[in-house]
Formats: structure tokens, C-alpha cells, sequence
């Protein structure tokens, strides 16, 4: 089954997201066939999204205030599309969306062991927005069953991609997806498997008991193993799973983690949610909701079963330049109106830039009263209207007492948003 890409993805929705992280589908259907899989009967095979467009929805989400991209697709780093005079991978996608302004954070999911390629290991070593978490599934540790299943892999090349990735990036968590009970698995079988689980110590992975999809070659597979064999080999990987993923919370501890806030907290009012690097949840008590969006270092004081609790790093948050100014050019730019119409000068706002013209000397009144206003937004807090008139009524005052006529002139205040909190 194959569909022309207009059908996949020329008639997408304008991207739109309600909060700072977001994901954004870079190809769809799967070519690989594994013999348990559905994927390329239903979903069709591989085909891969024009860059052009995941260039202009990444910073379309980029001026929304998105700051975490997630690229998907049912085989992700299978991604090959030509574009200009080369051919693009999802490697060179992760390279150059990292250049787009307002882009904090790359991951990408759902990526298949035969297509750790070596420019994507390499891109580690390049790309620091490039997150050090990785959801790689592997099935099995059994080398005879990914055989059986049509993986086209060996558990040592497994381990390799693995293992060049940590060359670059040494804290690397990896995540895995586990099938257990696949026909004919063994006892041994699954010992390997728990041998591996056991080598990489995953982090946060999936696993499930086999399920026949009919159509599929492994639906027609001998199945001598019992359903109660099964679940009891599920609940032992299970168990072993969660016990490294406590392991990996717990030696969070004590550590500074650097965190995306997502929101308020699914437990607390008065707590904001926030993701680490390797997306464990964290929660922590706020002053200000300004925090949302924001990437804030975060000091880990606990480890629950499925998230952590911590406190601020550094407890004042340094807002953008940005946010600062929109915190004191009022409603539909009221405030710069009245300095407009105060000082006799033409006001243009954008972002962190603020241009005046006019009268020399009426510049630099307005300028100060303007730079005024902005160090009264230190504490991140809208100002009250009456601290607007009376800083525009002492430069005011000073211009009176100082007039005189000036060439006109054009002055340019760029105020430089920082770039950590």
C-alpha cells in the first residue's frame, strides 16, 4: 500500500501548540516489516515529510513559545528527503532546527536499532539542544527470537549504538519497548533478555506480552508457551524494569537538574510541573507563574515511584527581556502612547527592541523614562499604573526644566534577553 506524500501531509492543520513543548511528525508508515507488526499494512511504507515544511512548522511553534520539539514518526530516524542538491536525514533536520531561535530542546521518538546511523550517534557531539535520552526498542535480548521476529538486527548491534552514543553524551538514559512470550521463546530466550535489561539498566521502557495481529507472518508461528508462563515472565521484567528506574531516580538526589516547566502540577495548586533531560517529572512550590516555559535549574530533594520533588536552584527567575518589556508597555502599547504624546517622539516596539525618534533631546527623556520603567520589571511583576505616571512625570520635569531646540535624530534601545535563568 502506498499514498503520494500530498495526502500525508500537504493538508496538516496550522500548527498550533498550548504549551512549551510540542511534537511535529517528520515521516509516517514503517518499510521494515518485522513479522509481528502491523505498521506497513495499515499505515503504508515509509515516507518522509518536504523540510521545508518542518522547518516552517518548527518556527511557526517557535514564535508560540514552544521550546521542546519532539520529532515522531513510526520509524523516525529512517527519515530521507531530498532537498536542494543533497539528501536531508534526520540527523541534519536535528542540526539545523537547533539554529532556530527559541529552541531549547530536541528529542525524537519512535526510532528502530537498524537506523542508528553514524551521522545520528554523531550529532550527540554537535547538537547540545539534543536531548541525553533515548527510546531505542529492541523486543528481545534474544538474538534467535529478533531472527524470528524480522528485526534484522543482533543484540551486539544494539549494544554498539548504545555505546557510541555514550562516548559523546555519558550520562545517556535510554528507554526500550520489550515484547514478551513471542512465539517460541524460551526460558533462555528470556534470560536473555533479562541479561540485557540488566547490562543497559533502561530507563522508563514499555513492555507487553505478545498479542497475534492477524495478517502478520508471526501470527501463523507455533505458540507452545502458556498464557501463566507468560505473565510470570512479564511481572519478573516488569520488576526489574521499575527496579532501575528507581535506582536512576534515587542517584537523582542531590543533584541540579536542569528542567522545562510545563505547567501547574497534576498534585498541587501551589506547585508547577516541570521535565528534566531524561523527562522525569519534577514538581516544585513557585512565586511566580512566570516560571511556565522557562528552562529553571532545579535542586532534586525526593524520588517517588514516577516523578521527583525538588526546589528551585536559584529561586528569582530573571525573566527575558521580552517578557520585562511587555510587563510595562501596557495594554495595546497604552504606556508608549503616553510617552509618545508626553515627550513629542514616534515610539516602535518589537520583541526586546524598542526604536525612538524624534528630537534629540526628547530621546533621551523618553529613553530614560523608558529605561526606568524597565528596571521597575526586576521583581517580573506588571507595574501599577500610577509608577507609570510618575516616572514619566519626572522626565518630564526634566525635560522642562532643560529645554531647547536639537536636529532631529533616531535612537535604538536593544535590550539583550539572557539567555539562562
Amino acid at each position: 500500500i502506498t499514498f503520494p506524500i500530498e495526502e500525508k501531509f500537504d493538508s496538516l492543520p496550522e500548527p498550533t501548540s498550548s504549551g512549551p513543548s510540542s511534537f511535529v511528525a517528520i515521516m509516517e508508515g514503517c518499510s521494515k516489516y518485522c513479522s509481528f507488526c502491523v505498521v506497513p499494512y495499515t499505515r503504508g511504507d515509509e515516507v518522509s515529510r518536504k523540510p521545508d515544511q518542518i522547518f516552517d512548522e518548527v518556527a511557526r511553534l517557535a514564535e508560540q513559545g514552544v521550546s521542546e520539539i519532539t520529532f515522531i514518526g513510526q520509524n523516525v530516524n529512517s527519515y530521507k528527503m531530498p532537498y536542494k542538491d543533497r539528501i536531508l536525514r534526520l540527523s541534519d533536520l536535528i542540526e539545523i532546527v537547533s539554529h532556530i531561535d527559541g529552541v531549547e530542546r530536541i528529542r525524537y521518538t519512535t526510532s528502530h536499532p537498524l537506523d542508528m546511523t553514524d551521522d545520528l550517534i554523531e550529532v550527540y557531539q554537535f547538537v547540545p539542544q539534543l536531548v541525553s535520552q533515548l527510546h531505542l526498542p529492541v523486543q528481545s535480548g534474544s538474538n534467535r527470537i529478533l531472527e524470528k521476529m524480522k528485526r534484522n538486527y543482533t543484540v551486539d548491534v544494539f549494544l554498539d549504538s548504545v555505546a557510541r552514543i555514550k562516548k559523546y553524551r555519558p550520562d545517556l538514559r535510554v528507554s526500550s519497548d520489550f515484547i514478551v512470550g513471542f512465539p517460541g521463546e524460551t526460558d533462555k530466550d528470556f534470560k536473555d533478555t533479562m541479561s540485557l535489561v540488566d547490562e543497559i539498566k533502561f530507563d522508563s521502557s514499555f513492555s507487553f506480552i505478545y498479542s497475534k495481529r492477524p495478517g502478520t507472518p508471526a501470527s501463523k508461528l507455533e505458540d507452545n508457551t502458556s498464557m501463566p508462563e507468560k505473565k510470570e515472565r512479564l511481572q519478573l521484567l516488569q520488576d526489574e524494569l521499575n527496579k532501575h528506574h528507581r535506582d536512576h531516580s534515587n542517584k537523582m538526589i542531590g543533584s541540579i537538574q536542569r528542567c522545562l516547566v510545563t505547567g501547574l502540577s497534576k498534585k498541587s495548586p501551589d506547585q508547577l510541573q516541570a521535565r528534566t533531560e531524561c523527562n522525569r517529572v519534577v514538581n516544585f512550590d513557585f512565586q511566580n507563574i512566570g516560571f511556565i516555559g522557562k528552562l529553571v535549574d532545579i535542586n532534586i530533594e525526593e524520588a517517588l515511584s514516577f516523578s521527583l520533588l525538588g526546589s528551585l536552584h536559584n529561586s528569582r527567575l530573571e525573566p527575558s527581556s521580552a517578557d520585562r518589556i511587555a510587563l510595562f508597555v501596557g495594554e495595546l502599547n497604552g504606556n508608549l502612547k503616553l510617552i509618545e504624546k508626553t515627550f513629542s517622539v514616534k515610539i516602535f516596539h518589537k520583541g526586546d527592541k524598542i526604536n525612538v525618534t524624534g528630537n534629540e533631546k526628547d530621546i533621551k527623556h523618553a529613553s530614560d523614562a523608558i529605561l526606568d520603567l524597565y528596571n521597575l520589571t526586576k521583581k517580573n511583576i506588571e507595574i501599577s499604573k500610577e509608577a507609570v505616571h510618575l516616572t514619566i512625570q519626572s522626565h518630564l520635569n526634566l525635560s522642562l526644566a532643560k529645554a531647547g531646540n536639537e536636529k532631529a535624530n533616531i535612537s535604538e534601545i536593544q535590550i539583550k534577553t539572557p539567555k539562562k535563568i
